[in-house]
């Protein structure tokens, strides 16, 4: 253990891998290949907005063998709705007003474009909802080493998820973790949800938590364990009226058919997550409240002398930016310890992500990377010596 006089902090960077150690069906290749088989069975036969959405998927996705490069291309591919649809709002902007005709007919394409996005998007997201339940005792093997992140490091630990799935966040609740993420603690109020347009059924009534707007995270020993979705999670969700962005319990996502109400035109709410590619990534993460997360995840890798990688590829052009910049910035570099599983990422590949070139000394002075996945890895040698 870390001399409790001398608060050590960890910077924590997870990505998809470390979902798959502990439930294979997360893969990207197994979940993109459920999302084209729901998309070319939904049974609005003839519908419109399902035959653009098919159209959308046949495109992005070559024919073949899937692979995990395909869910990018297949959930970037709908993402780029939103851009288009800014684009639309701000030439209808510019559309004289008496020009009615023209501004009803930018008005009618931008709501199919919504309508096919809303609809690719939820698919995605339920097959990933579904899915987020783990395997009774790899649950227990992930609550072990969660567990024991939590406790060697005795300071801060930054969370930065790149994941949407609730695998992580069920993982701190069930340790108990001293934890805040960026769900506002004090800022609650009640929402009401409906499976059906029944204008009788009440519906059932949750309390869910405003999204942080600002920096505002807690202090002291019962808050230390920071839980930053850098691109959204499933409870995230944003108002459709005032934008107004918020965490839902994950017991409204699992009782009720959220993802179906997207699908159905005009919803009240919809999932405030980055599915894009890596053109358009970096225009989702400088909006509200990526952006935020991010400069919260940035202040972690600031602040923490160890920095711990787990199942990343280091493809992401965005996350791959805020660890260079920090990196570079340092004279004294963090010890870094990435988790994977296999061959890749190569070594050069995680010196390249970081800013090492061939010029600098050997890297093993401040990186080690393990090879054997995230299952166990707190049992290991690199584990050892990377939180000592």
């Amino acid at each position: 253990m870390t001399d409790a006089l001398l608060p050590l902090n960890a910077a924590v960077l997870v990505g998809n891998g470390l979902s798959i150690a502990f439930n294979s069906e997360l893969n990207l290749a197994s979940i993109t290949k459920e999302m084209i088989s729901r998309m070319e069975n939904a049974s609005e036969d003839g519908d419109k907005v399902v035959h653009a959405m098919n159209e959308i998927a046949r495109r992005a996705v070559s024919e073949g063998e899937v692979t995990d490069e395909d869910f990018e291309k297949l959930v970037g591919a709908f993402d780029s709705q939103v851009l288009t649809l800014d684009e639309l709002g701000k030439l209808a902007d510019l559309v004289a007003s008496e020009d009615t005709e023209l501004q009803k007919s930018i008005q009618e394409v931008a709501a199919f474009s919504q309508k096919v996005r809303d609809m690719g998007i939820s698919y995605v997201l339920e097959v990933i909802m579904e899915r987020s339940r783990g395997d009774w005792t790899l649950h227990d093997e992930m609550h072990h080493l969660v567990q024991a992140i939590i406790r060697q490091f005795n300071g801060t630990v930054y969370i930065g998820n790149l994941n949407y799935d609730t695998l992580l966040l069920s993982a701190l609740k069930a340790i108990d973790a001293p934890m805040s993420d960026m769900a506002h603690g004090f800022a609650r109020f009640p929402i009401t949800v409906k499976d059906e347009e029944d204008p009788e059924d009440e519906g059932v009534s949750y309390t869910v938590t405003r999204l942080r707007t600002a920096l505002d995270f807690p202090t002291g020993p019962q808050y230390r364990v920071r839980l930053l979705h850098l691109h959204g999670s499933l409870t995230y969700w944003r108002s459709t009226v005032n934008s107004l962005h918020f965490k839902t319990p994950v017991e409204v996502l699992r009782n009720h058919a959220m993802w179906a109400g997207l699908r159905e035109g005009d919803p009240k709410w919809r999932p405030a997550v980055v599915l894009a590619n890596q053109r358009d990534k970096a225009h989702h993460v400088g909006r509200y409240p990526f952006k935020l997360a991010y400069e919260a995840f940035q202040e972690g890798l600031r602040d923490s002398q160890r920095w711990l990688i787990i199942g990343y590829s280091f493809r992401d052009a965005c996350v791959n930016d805020i660890l260079r910049n920090e990196f570079m910035r340092r004279k004294v570099k963090p010890k870094v310890l990435v988790s994977t599983y296999g061959d890749y990422p190569t070594a050069e590949e995680v010196e390249l992500a970081f800013g090492w070139g061939a010029e600098d000394e050997d890297s093993s002075s401040w990186l080690a990377i393990n090879r054997e996945g995230a299952k166990g890895l707190q049992e290991t040698w690199d584990w050892a010596v990377f939180s000592s």
